[in-house]
């Protein structure tokens, strides 16, 4: 009936106030659609994050700047190219299995900061060991000053005794004691750096806390949920002398 109505005032011409609603909301709706796309086009281009790359300042010829404080100093190796076939040569005689492109990079590496990364049963450990070799036998560095730093005892055993067999083949009659003072565990080394401070020559490392006074190196693990007598009574007394009479004072 409505629809009736309104089409004979649509005849007669006669304006109608739910036509003009109708029209007017159609209208603010696309007029809302419209204004929002481009709003937002708008804001896009706007919020837009313009990197500039401008090169550096030119070098200029001129005395040698200072460089910044570094924890390696800058030096290398003097690994000349007659070392490096000697120390091949004397490889190739004498190594049962010769190393690899990669291994040789890091075994005849000139510096003192070299990075290797590798996976299992990549022959880091025999990479090491020959490694030790040339800086030894070739380049002159003492065995005091030689420290290999490993993860468990087992893996510290195991690397001994490849540094006592491989050296062996080059006239070295090195001693299980004397192999255990170049390969160290993280425990070992941090504990005898420890021990070099005024005051620490007797610290233990409360891994491996006891009264016994054996090697520095028992095994054990950081992980280990059981604690020993030595172990709850030392926390016992942090608890009940620092903590409890701090928090009750």
């Amino acid at each position: 009936m409505i629809k009736i109505f309104d089409s004979l005032l649509d005849k007669l011409g006669v304006e109608q106030a739910s036509a003009w609603r109708t029209g007017r909301n159609q209208g603010r709706n696309e007029g809302f659609k419209k204004g929002y796309v481009d709003g937002h086009k708008q804001g896009l281009e706007d919020g837009k994050l313009i990197v500039e790359l401008r090169p550096g300042p030119s070098q200029e010829p001129g005395k040698p700047k200072t460089h910044p404080p570094a924890l390696f100093k800058q030096w290398s190796f003097e690994i000349t190219d007659d070392l490096a076939q000697e120390i091949r040569d004397d490889f190739a005689r004498l190594l049962e299995h010769q190393p690899s492109v990669d291994q040789w990079k890091m075994i005849l590496s000139t510096t003192p900061t070299t990075s290797v990364i590798a996976g299992a049963g990549s022959g880091k450990s025999t990479t090491m060991v020959l490694r030790l070799l040339v800086l030894h036998h070739y380049l002159g560095i003492r065995f005091e000053s030689l420290t290999v730093i490993t993860f468990t005892r087992e893996s510290k055993l195991d690397f001994a005794h490849k540094v006592r067999e491989v050296f062996k083949l080059w006239k070295y009659d090195i001693t299980k004691e004397e192999s255990l003072d170049i390969v160290r565990t993280f425990h070992s080394r941090i504990l005898s750096f420890t021990r070099s401070l005024p005051g620490l020559e007797r610290a233990q490392a409360f891994e491996f806390l006891d009264l016994k006074n054996e090697d520095d190196e028992k095994a054990g693990s950081m992980f280990q949920v059981k604690l020993k007598p030595e172990q709850l009574t030392l926390m016992n007394e942090c608890l009940e002398q620092h903590l409890y009479v701090a928090d009750r004072a």
